[in-house]
């Protein structure tokens, strides 16, 4: 497990079931309007992928900088999110 984690390959395995699944629940709503509105579950998968990333970047000891972008990126995806549950969207 830990040489997965090393080389990127389950970060990027879990990103590829991240767009998977984005890809289908939007196509599934264009095709019969059920389901939850693509828009509402985008910020959602945009901040868990961002925190990915943050948890890649600190094992391949990437700069603090990058880390501190990635989680700022991941905060404002989930305030975005927030947002329109706030607002009754």
């Amino acid at each position: 497990m830990e040489s997965l984690l090393d080389s990127g390959l389950l970060i990027a395995f879990i990103g590829v079931l991240m767009i998977s699944e984005a890809v289908i629940l939007s196509r599934r709503y264009q095709a019969t309007g059920r389901g939850k509105i693509p828009h509402r579950f985008v910020f959602n998968l945009a901040a868990g992928a961002t925190l990915m990333l943050a948890v890649q970047s600190v094992v391949w000891d990437a700069p603090t900088e990058i880390l501190l972008i990635l989680l700022a990126l991941a905060g404002i995806f989930h305030l975005r999110e927030f947002n329109e549950y706030w607002r009754g969207d």
